[in-house]
């Protein structure tokens, strides 16, 4: 039933009428209308926490910009509404107070929230008199409102474990969303702790007693969830996982996500909040995260997991798209393998991705794409997955916001070998106009992300090169390290561009570089060392000249090279860095060396001239690297990806020759005597072949 706003005689209704009708509103607008046309004329507590709470869930189901937008045309009544829970906070009951911190929450909006404040003052001192709904909506009120070291937490906490066992799933969902969002004691979550991963403790003895406390909860939470399994519906499901999930990654696994806002607010049927179909929000800020290091789920955790596979991997099309969306987020980012359900999941997903929100779209790729639990390309649901969402996102890109927009980028080149081009070109054609409002680190998403791809539009490049050029001495140090290396991958070689980023690069001060991490030093290497040889190549013939005959053979040129010290420090890091690894691929093709007799070296680091890559295997004495290229080198044409191009190309100017060996032909030879002969025949292409690489490399032993 539809609620009409009243006529504007009307001066006087009972307060369970006025509640009647807001419950009864279908959208926010009507809610504002009833509340200002009783705005002169007292409303009850009762109706003060009916019309938030109603309000609350009115909007969850709205995109940020769409909220941003109704809340902006009613600036007016929202301010009454504030006005009213500081008048009648005091006088509201409990459960009152817990249904009004719900719906001040889930609004988003920067003033309602500064008033969970004051109501989780008003419920510390009548905590005796919540229930388990009360305690579940506070606790989760606070902490999705980012109020995650509110005393009132601590205290809810004790009385949270004490009503564990009985439970339901509403409540269950809620108190373990809130909980899980909080990270260690002293490490919050951090919204882009992909770029610094979180140094958090792990150990129970760094942890307070409350911290222990905490993790009681969680892990009695997973135990009680077990229990309720089959009772759960998917957005329970959803949020649970994903709170576990993302909690485990706040306990020291590499990599932290974002903000998960998670669960809709436990209902109940009198005081306005009636039992009903809430949904939880998947924050769109929760972007890329690293997936890398070892699953910090607890044994009850995995478990509970594993259940939840097993009951469910039949029924997933039952899920919503934000609902299946945060289930595959939540199964990759605990680094929970099962490769069944990533299928199925595909599988349900591709035809309904029409209908997904842009933010679901993009999180569902993201973490299929970051899964990495099956190699790229082996998987027709995936591939399917990605061929469809690359055609239904060029044509929707418009209704994206950046952070989603460059989400769904990141996913895409993570697979290059699945024809995406459809985006990127939208991308493309969409950003040119929007580059200088970027920020800054948005702008070095987008310019890292053509790292990975051979799509290469050239206004969008040129636009690009430009932009860096105007940015670059307002850069703090780790992205300008990241700018700096995406051009040297891209090739992006234009002398002011170049000239631009070595004086940012060299203002850079010496408390500063003292504190770049080794990933920022080893960007800046590769960049300071690309730049060294263009400045020493400036003046000889040969644009294939090694760096070694280019310093020797330099003419009078104006220097370009990032400063010494600087320089020093980032070839120490690149050094330190190198974690020597061997493929399956690799191993084979060091035995057919072995077989021919052809001494050689695997994973030798080439420090020549400080350049400090790691290759698969070199024959020392004939300067040879060979690299045995697995599928994330390649595209979807088999072409180099542009940072092992990149990597070729600066150890041939090294003064090493560089043999490839591509996966797709290597993996055909399945017997030892044919894999001998293709390793004959890449030698052959040396002076001298085979014979003369054994005998260079003997003659070097």
């Amino acid at each position: 039933m539809a609620a009409a706003p009243a006529s504007a005689s009307t001066r006087w209704a009972p307060a369970w009428r006025i509640n009647e009708r807001l419950k009864a509103a279908p959208d926010a607008r009507c809610i504002f209308a009833i509340v200002d046309e009783h705005a002169r004329t007292p409303l009850s507590p009762s109706n003060v926490c009916t019309a938030w709470h109603r309000l609350g869930r009115a909007l969850m189901h709205l995109g940020a910009d769409e909220r941003a937008r109704v809340l902006g045309a009613h600036e007016r009544t929202l301010n009454q509404m504030r006005r009213f829970v500081e008048r009648d906070g005091a006088a509201m009951r409990p459960a009152q107070l817990a249904a009004t911190a719900y719906g001040l929450a889930r609004t988003g909006e920067p003033h309602a929230r500064a008033l969970l404040p004051l109501i989780a003052g008003l419920a510390a001192s009548r905590l005796d008199e919540c229930g388990a709904r009360e305690l579940a909506n506070l606790a989760w009120s606070l902490a999705n409102a980012g109020l995650t070291d509110h005393p009132l937490l601590e205290r809810i906490l004790p009385r949270a474990l004490a009503w564990l066992p009985t439970l339901h799933a509403d409540e269950l969902t809620l108190l373990i969303s809130a909980y899980a969002q909080r990270g260690p004691r002293g490490q919050q979550p951090q919204p882009h702790a992909a770029q610094s991963p979180a140094k958090a403790a792990t150990g129970a003895s760094t942890y307070s007693a409350t911290s222990l406390h905490e993790a009681a909860l969680l892990r009695a939470g997973a135990e009680r969830a077990r229990e309720l399994a089959p009772e759960l519906a998917p957005w329970h499901i959803s949020t649970l996982l994903l709170a576990f999930a993302s909690h485990a990654h706040y306990r020291g696994a590499a990599g932290a996500g974002g903000d998960h806002g998670g669960g809709g607010g436990v209902e109940r049927d009198d005081e306005g909040t009636d039992a009903g179909d809430a949904q939880p929000v998947f924050a769109a800020g929760a972007s890329a995260c690293a997936l890398d290091g070892q699953s910090c789920l607890s044994l009850p955790a995995r478990a509970l997991f594993r259940t939840i596979a097993k009951q469910q991997i039949g029924q997933l099309d039952a899920f919503s798209p934000r609902d299946l969306s945060m289930l595959v987020w939540a199964f990759a980012f605990s680094r929970t393998a099962h490769r069944k359900l990533f299928d199925v999941a595909c599988a349900v997903a591709t035809p309904q991705l029409g209908a997904y929100p842009c933010d679901a779209l993009a999180q569902l790729l993201w973490a299929v794409s970051r899964a990495g639990y099956f190699s790229p390309g082996t998987s027709p649901q995936r591939v399917a997955l990605y061929e469809r969402a690359a055609a239904v996102a060029s044509q929707r890109i418009d209704q994206m916001s950046w952070p989603t927009a460059l989400l769904l980028f990141r996913a895409f080149v993570s697979v290059p070998s699945v024809q995406t081009a459809p985006y990127t070109l939208a991308l493309a054609e969409h950003a040119l106009p929007r580059l200088r409002r970027l920020d800054d680190r948005f702008f070095s998403y987008l310019l890292w992300s053509f790292t990975e791809l051979n799509v290469r539009p050239p206004k969008l490049l040129a636009a690009l090169s430009a932009e860096v050029q105007r940015r670059a001495h307002t850069l703090e140090p780790g992205t300008l390290a990241q700018i700096a290396s995406a051009t040297t991958v891209l090739g992006i070689a234009h002398p002011p561009v170049r000239a631009a980023l070595v004086r940012a690069i060299n203002a850079i001060p010496d408390r500063a570089v003292r504190e770049l991490s080794t990933p920022t030093l080893t960007q800046l290497h590769i960049f300071a060392w690309e730049t060294e040889y263009a400045s020493a190549h400036a003046g000889a013939a040969d644009a294939h000249t090694p760096m070694s005959a280019a310093r020797a053979g330099r003419v009078a040129v104006t220097p370009l090279a990032v400063r010494a010290d600087l320089r020093a420090a980032a070839e120490s890091a690149m050094v330190a860095g190198v974690r020597p690894t061997s493929s399956y691929y690799h191993l084979l093709f060091s035995q057919s060396l072995e077989a021919l007799g052809v001494p050689h070296e695997n994973e030798h680091v080439v420090s020549d001239l400080g350049l400090g890559y790691c290759v698969d295997v070199a024959l020392l004495h004939a300067r040879v690297a060979i690299e045995i290229n697995g599928p994330v080198h390649y595209d979807c044409a088999r072409m180099l990806l542009p940072r092992t191009v990149l990597k070729h190309r600066l150890l041939r100017r090294a003064g090493w020759s560089v043999l490839s060996v591509p996966h797709y032909d290597w993996v055909r030879l399945t017997e030892p005597n044919k894999r001998n002969a293709y390793v004959c025949a890449l030698l052959d292409a040396l002076p001298g072949g085979v014979a003369a690489a054994s005998a260079a490399s003997s003659s070097h032993r």
